[in-house]
């Protein structure tokens, strides 16, 4: 929210449990944050070199979706569920997958 008010009280319901899920009047678009997103996003194969520990399971989640390492990028993401790695498609930005896989801690 940009008013500051609105601000500090959703702060104080994140604090209590009642995260950012729980206001849909502040979601946006997809669309409006691609550029975004795709600047935050990493290649596979930076990730495989970084965390060589992840390397089997991405290849084998990889295969699963049909297309070329080179067409998919990585970007953590982080859920109510804990956080997990969705491949994007690096064209559009678009998500292709999403993965039980917390790359930060591999």
């Amino acid at each position: 929210p940009d008013d500051a008010e609105k601000r500090n009280a959703v702060l104080f319901s994140a604090a209590s449990g009642k995260d950012l899920q729980f206001f849909p009047q502040y979601y946006q678009p997809y669309e409006t944050a691609l550029a975004q997103i795709l600047k935050r996003s990493d290649s596979i194969a930076s990730l495989q070199t970084k965390k060589p520990a992840a390397a089997q399971r991405l290849k084998m989640e990889i295969d699963k979706t049909g297309l070329q390492e080179d067409r998919l990028r990585i970007l953590p993401v982080h859920s109510r569920f804990g956080f997990w790695t969705a491949l994007i498609d690096a064209e559009d930005g678009k998500p292709i997958q999403y993965l039980p896989l917390d790359i930060d801690t591999l």
